[in-house]
């Protein structure tokens, strides 16, 4: 039986009951969320805590290892599920704190209505149905987690889903109920949303306005009113003379409960659940919606887009505030209206194509001022994306480099056999040295590099298995090597890392890799040069550059991933010159977050989705 390992809990893996690897980093929110809840004492010393779909009991046994004061209930109906949850709670030693039940869910809340100060709703599909029951039965001034997967249905993909999208969530609560809701985090990425919020009586919470917004269907613009307010709406787009169609009502109040998000941003651990709030906190607040970048230039696709920066220096530059929202790592964040807006796009279409015939007759001129050299200081802070889970994250260096890591290469040549330890032979070299590997297989488990060195190997002959970390900044050459993981990787490791330092490869061929995760990574301002070399068969990324990392890629070939070729974004720079991007499951090379690329004389063929794929992307030929 498989095991998953996540935050402090171990989980034997059935395959009869459902685990969702993808939904860690959600789990890791919401672990983050709790601890600063108690942190500030908005939690009882002692809770109780209910995982009312447990499935294998993930949430209920980490919430008991990971938050102070916790006790849990692992409940699931189904028969499989509720043995698995028994196995778990003994594996993980938490038979004290945690409690296995098997019932449906809404009578477990009913039966033990206002025991439970943490309900966690995790369906598969919509959680619609559960939450009448979860916010009525959870105890006052207790907290609801609630995760949503219907995303065909909440994003309106089409005519039937708008329909049905009302009628699952369109209501209005009842009365009856007599509480009211306080989000304290909101958010969606992958394929599910989840809400954390926190439950009072109605009396106890400020009055909180519902709103209703007036929005097209051809361009991006929207007007928010407030429900009931005395407005006089329009019956078409200010922008475009398309007809509006109205969406609603809706929650107008703060999305997030910044002075919570910021206790658990600061909590020890969990790294990338951490710079994930961080993401968060850095959004205007009070903007109830955002706009997307390219889709404000969709209609003109014979105009380039300005840059992110550039577009958000130029709505500065008229006076309004902007920031980019955690959802899309394209978009802006502001209070300003939709006329503000496209105010700025036609000021860039007039400056890059005055005869545009489609430009926005209806918008007044505006002053925005685009600017390519000056950056806000907002904007050098980047996302971290959330689709990777990176081992560099919990150990990367970025302290000034040692004098060994920095060594100009010595004359120093030592020979490591076939039958010697590599690790062991590179803690004795000296900086500086080069090793000169034999035609065989070096087996290492994880081998990290944080001084000047020089691997050298016979081309195709000396294959080095395990994972290699460069690190401490190093200046490390790899040259004529075979790089791959073992059979079985470590899993979340690439099977080359560069968290910290500057490496040539040259003449190297770097296959495989671990699930879910890049072959190679480059990372946290490193920059590394690849030479006549190939990276191939990874079941992710072949090449993940991030962290503006910079990777200048000259005569190599990059083939058959199982995702994109290569994954630019983190504000890194990545180079390819007389390089080929092939034979891949997802795009060629896909450019986001911020990302920058530059091409010339490249061949990017036969993959299964875009060649280029992404913006902010500089293409030379």
């Amino acid at each position: 039986m498989a095991a998953h390992a996540e935050g402090r809990a171990t989980i034997a893996q059935d395959e009869n009951v459902f685990l969702s690897a993808h939904q860690e980093l959600q789990r890791d929110l919401t672990v983050l969320v709790l601890q600063a809840l108690a942190a500030q004492r908005q939690l009882p010393r002692s809770f109780a805590a209910l995982d009312a779909m447990a499935g294998t009991g993930i949430r209920a046994i980490r919430y008991a290892l990971e938050v102070p004061g916790a006790l849990s209930v692992a409940n699931d109906l189904d028969a499989a599920a509720h043995a698995a949850i028994v196995l778990n709670i003994a594996e993980n030693g938490v038979s004290d704190r945690v409690q296995a039940t098997r019932m449906d869910a809404v009578e477990c809340l009913w039966k033990h209505r206002e025991r439970f100060h943490v309900v966690d709703l995790d369906p598969f599909g919509t959680c619609a149905a559960l939450l009448p029951s979860a916010i009525a039965s959870v105890a006052v001034g207790g907290v609801v987690c609630a995760t949503d997967t219907d995303m065909h249905t909440l994003l309106g993909k089409n005519g039937p889903s708008h329909a049905e999208c009302f009628r699952r969530y369109g209501a209005l609560p009842h009365p009856d109920c007599n509480r009211s809701v306080t989000p304290l985090l909101s958010t969606a990425f992958d394929f599910f949303t989840r809400v954390i919020f926190r439950v009072q009586e109605a009396g106890d919470a400020p009055r909180v306005p519902l709103a209703v917004v007036d929005q097209c269907t051809r361009c991006a613009h929207f007007d928010v009113h407030e429900l009931g307010a005395d407005v006089t709406c329009a019956a078409q787009c200010p922008i475009c003379n398309n007809a509006l169609q109205r969406g609603g009502p809706f929650w107008m109040g703060p999305l997030q409960e910044r002075n919570v998000l910021s206790t658990a941003a600061s909590m020890p651990g969990l790294d990338a659940a951490r710079r994930y709030l961080d993401g968060i906190l850095l959004e205007e607040p009070s903007a109830p919606f955002y706009y997307s970048v390219p889709r404000l230039f969709r209609a003109f696709k014979h105009v380039q887009p300005p840059s992110l920066a550039a577009f958000k220096h130029a709505l500065r530059s008229i006076g309004h505030d902007v920031t980019t929202s955690h959802l899309d790592p394209m978009s802006i964040k502001t209070r300003s209206t939709s006329l503000d807006v496209y105010g700025v796009v036609k000021a860039w279409l007039v400056a890059q194509a005055p005869s545009t015939a489609e430009l926005p007759s209806l918008l007044p001129s505006s002053q925005a001022v685009f600017s390519s050299a000056t950056r806000h200081r907002k904007d050098e802070v980047w996302a971290t994306p959330t689709k990777c889970t990176r081992q560099h994250m919990e150990d990367c260096s970025l302290l000034p480099p040692s004098s060994a890591a920095t060594q100009l290469p010595s004359t120093s040549l030592v020979s490591v056999g076939a039958t010697d330890d590599l690790a062991s032979a590179i803690e004795a070299a000296h900086a500086g040295a080069t090793l000169s590997l034999a035609p065989a297989s070096y087996i290492v488990s994880t081998l990290r590099i944080g001084k000047a060195i020089t691997l050298q190997g016979t081309c195709d002959s000396s294959v080095v298995i395990g994972h290699i970390v460069v690190e401490g900044n190093a200046s490390v050459v790899l040259d004529g090597l075979v790089l791959q993981p073992p059979k079985r990787p470590t899993p979340k490791t690439h099977t080359l890392l560069v968290s910290s330092g500057r490496v040539l490869i040259e003449r190297c061929v770097v296959q495989r890799s671990a699930p879910n995760i890049a072959v190679v990574c480059v990372a946290n301002r490193s920059h590394v040069v690849m030479r006549h070399s190939r990276i191939t068969d990874g079941l992710q990324a072949g090449l993940y550059v991030c962290g503006k990392a910079t990777v200048d890629v000259l005569h190599c070939t990059v083939e058959r991933s199982a995702g994109c070729g290569v994954d630019v974004s983190g504000g890194a720079a990545c180079i390819l010159s007389h390089s080929t991007v092939a034979n891949c499951k997802k795009s060629g090379v896909f450019v986001h977050a911020f990302g920058t690329l530059t091409m010339r004389d490249c061949r990017v063929e036969k993959n299964c989705m875009a060649g280029v794929e992404g913006s902010d992307t500089g293409l030379s030929h």
